[in-house]
């Protein structure tokens, strides 16, 4: 059951991943090679926190460090909305874990795995779910920031204009790579090219 459980973790993790690195090819996903070698590094740490999984005799300790682990990190990320509702199952979960871990000896790569694989596979979440830096709608158009370790901007300005044909949006935007024109013609992306550029 502990191989089955690792191995679905790892191929979630390096699907994550994979899926990622797909995406810095296409310009208005901005996909940073920082951002694929953060996701790189996450794989790792995921693929680190399996091994010591499988390796332990002390599996409870290694769910329930990577459950409080989780929880902390989602009471952080959600400080002043969710997180103050998921603060006190943190709390529980840290005592529980102390708790079941006092008195026993050779915990060290139990109390890594759970923490590792947590932050590993929070980590790859929040990238893979970021959405492209231009998103077109039937009202216009929206800008996207990037993770904070991705390098450059992600601001930018839109004009609109309403004619015959529909609805256009037009502006121009900061990416990693460079600085991007870009249109939306009812609620589809129809242009997106470096300034400068045919």
């Amino acid at each position: 059951m502990a191989g089955l459980l690792g191995g679905g973790l790892l191929l979630v993790a390096a699907s994550m991943a994979a899926s990622i690195a797909d995406r810095a090819d296409v310009p208005v996903e901005a996909v940073s090679a920082t951002t694929v070698t953060v996701a790189v590094g996450a794989v790792i740490l995921v693929g680190a926190g399996v091994l010591a999984f499988a390796l332990s005799k002390s599996r409870d300790i290694v769910l329930l460090s990577a459950a409080a682990t989780f929880l902390i990190l989602l009471s952080i990320a959600g400080l002043f909305s969710i997180g103050l509702l998921v603060l006190p199952f943190a709390v529980g979960a840290v005592f529980l874990l102390v708790r079941r871990s006092s008195g026993r000896g050779g915990l060290v790569p139990s109390l890594f795995a759970g923490p590792a694989i947590a932050v590993g596979l929070s980590l790859l979440f929040v990238v893979w779910v970021q959405p492209p830096v231009v998103e077109c709608t039937e009202g216009g158009a929206s800008t996207n920031s990037r993770p904070w370790w991705s390098e450059g901007t992600s601001s930018g300005e839109e004009t609109s204009v309403q004619g015959g044909a529909g609805r256009a949006s037009s502006g121009s935007i900061e990416t990693p790579s460079g600085r991007y024109v870009f249109r939306c013609t009812d609620g589809e992306l129809t242009q997106f090219r470096p300034i400068g550029r045919g």
